[in-house]
């Protein structure tokens, strides 16, 4: 008896110790991140209560931006840059916690000196917030703490394979992968498919996007994308052989739907020529084969479409979301003037895949973000949200929980930025053709009048012969004589 009583108090003293010991180590970066918080609360303007109270209570986003204007001191406090280094750091102290950087910093010297160098390289810190930092472990909830541990390690070994990996887009998209493949066994699901690789070596998808830059094989605006941006095309759960053979394929098949100079079609459109609507053929699938090849073969409905959409437009460099809505699957898409629907309804029809929810809601942050700086004073509303101990709601269709006042104040202050931008919804692209309501462009061709003109064979000086494919004809079938019946 008294023996088990020794033992039992044993191993409570070594579990509380170990436990002290955890939180004695974790106790650099919660001191850390407490005295960033003392700091910034320092710094806030003063407002009275009744006008917190004005923007708390606003019965709608109309009325909360009226309220924000009321307060003449938010904007030029929200436009100053003086803060920025310290809400940055706070954004990632908070959102990896005090414990998980502990936690990555135990395993060696290596990772506690990249978790200290992050936290000294303030452009770092705020390209990874502005960002919207690294992936939550266990998906897009919002509650569980980010590995940024393993981010930095993935940037500092895409930075050691390529040296290329410093400056420019191409260091953007090191950032990119490394945001988005912090948890690199378990990426971004957005359609099942048995197909696809279940784990993505991230160094390697930095390398494939880098070589196929490098070659002129994306699209030209690649060049210009931000890190934000980027994660949408990095993302992409096929494996980077599929991505390569998806723009030989477009390179060689329909090479019409790379130079189109409609951008929201650009790439995606081949789902409308090629892509047969139906599930007949899809038991025919070929395990050996890509999924996306299969696709293009047997063809789908809604989900397997916009997948290729998806797809397509990733491989090529562009941005790209799944926007699923009741009883539909469709994708958003990048384009130079804004982020559009193709293959399914309008804006305001579904939800997205992102931490945003709402497609609405993710509209806005695309359009906010469209305006460059002016943008960051929504991210500093947010970050000083985060410091006052407020939920984060992404957007105005959030109805997770009603906005404290600094989230109040980024919601307003993003809706009056796509105001006074004049942003404009792109209307969706192809929504009678995501259930297949019409005719593709395919059978628009076949059912079209051809001319003696189209059907013309010429002859060049140098001998060769084209023959336009509108020239095909079948050979008329045979004649069969009807034989007499046989004499008996």
């Amino acid at each position: 008896m008294e023996q088990n009583m020794k033992t039992a108090i044993a191993f409570t003293m070594c579990a509380y110790l170990g436990f002290f010991s955890k939180a004695q180590a974790a106790e650099p970066y919660g001191e850390m991140l407490e005295q960033l918080r003392s700091q910034i609360s320092a710094k806030l303007p003063s407002l009275d209560d009744a006008a917190r109270k004005g923007i708390v209570d606003a019965k709608d986003a109309k009325a909360r931006v009226e309220a924000v204007k009321k307060l003449a001191a938010l904007d030029p406090f929200l436009t100053d840059d003086k803060l920025d280094a310290k809400l940055a750091k706070f954004f990632i102290l908070h959102d990896a916690t005090p414990a998980g950087l502990t936690a990555f910093a135990a395993q060696g010297a290596a990772q506690k000196k990249m978790i200290d160098d992050l936290l000294v390289n303030d452009a770092l810190l705020l390209q990874i917030a502005v960002a919207d930092g690294a992936r939550p472990v266990h998906g897009k909830d919002g509650k569980s703490p980010a590995n940024y541990g393993k981010a930095m390690e993935i940037y500092s070994a895409i930075q050691q394979a390529s040296p290329k990996a410093k400056t420019g887009v191409l260091q953007r998209l090191a950032l990119a992968t490394s945001l988005e493949f912090n948890e690199p066994t378990d990426p971004p699901k957005e359609d099942e498919d048995p197909t696809a690789t279940k784990t993505i070596d991230p160094v390697k998808r930095y390398q494939h996007f880098e070589k196929a830059y490098e070659a002129g094989e994306l699209d030209p605006a690649f060049a210009q994308l931000g890190v934000w941006d980027l994660r949408f095309v990095v993302c992409a759960p096929e494996p980077d052989e599929a991505l390569g053979w998806g723009r030989e394929m477009l390179r060689n098949f329909r090479p019409d739907h790379i130079t189109t100079d409609n951008h929201g079609w650009r790439y995606a459109n081949v789902v409308n020529t090629d892509v047969a609507y139906g599930s007949l053929n899809v038991g025919k699938d070929r395990p050996e084969q890509f999924g996306v090849q299969n696709i293009l073969m047997n063809g789908g409905i809604c989900g397997r479409r916009a997948f290729f959409a998806r797809y397509i437009c990733r491989a090529f460099g562009i941005p790209a979301t799944a926007r699923p809505s009741s009883g539909h699957g469709a994708s958003a898409r990048w384009t130079p003037q804004g982020w559009l629907i193709v293959l399914g309804p309008n804006w305001g029809s579904g939800g997205t895949t992102t931490r945003y929810g709402n497609d609405l809601n993710f509209l806005a942050t695309t359009q906010a973000r469209a305006r460059g700086d002016e943008f960051l004073k929504v991210k500093r509303a947010f970050w000083i949200g985060d410091v006052m101990g407020e939920t984060r709601v992404y957007g105005e269709r959030d109805q997770r929980t009603k906005p404290g006042f600094w989230n109040g104040v980024a919601l307003a202050t993003q809706g009056r930025i796509i105001e006074d931008s004049k942003a404009v919804a792109l209307a969706a692209l192809g929504a009678e053709l995501g259930e297949a309501n019409g005719p593709t462009v395919a059978e628009g061709v076949m059912a079209a009048a051809i001319t003696p003109e189209d059907r013309k064979i010429t002859q060049s000086p140098d001998g060769s012969i084209t023959i336009p494919a509108a020239a095909f004809a079948k050979k008329p079938a045979e004649r069969r004589t009807k034989r007499k019946p046989r004499k008996t």
